[in-house]
C-alpha cells in the first residue's frame, strides 16, 4: 500500500469506536473471535479423565462443530 492511502487508513481506523476497535484489531491480526473461542474452549477442556471411569487413558477422536473430541479406552465414552 502506498505511504499516502495507509496514513488516510490510520486516520480513519483512529476514528473506530471503541467496542469495534477490537474487531478490527483481530481481523488485522487474522484471529477470528470464534477461532479465539474454540482455543479458550479446547484449552480449559483438555481432557485429564474419563467422566464416567475415571481413567486416564484417552486418546482423540474426530472434531464436531470444530471443537476435539475424546473418547476412553478403557470403556468407550
Amino acid at each position: 500500500m502506498e505511504a499516502h492511502p495507509f496514513k488516510q487508513f490510520l486516520e480513519t481506523a483512529m476514528g473506530v469506536p471503541p467496542h469495534q476497535r477490537a474487531a478490527l484489531a483481530a481481523a488485522l491480526n487474522g484471529v477470528s473471535p470464534l477461532e479465539q473461542t474454540v482455543a479458550v474452549i479446547e484449552a480449559e477442556r483438555a481432557p485429564h479423565a474419563c467422566p464416567r471411569c475415571r481413567s486416564r487413558r484417552v486418546h482423540r477422536d474426530g472434531q464436531k462443530n470444530d471443537l476435539q473430541r475424546y473418547r476412553c479406552l478403557d470403556c468407550g465414552r
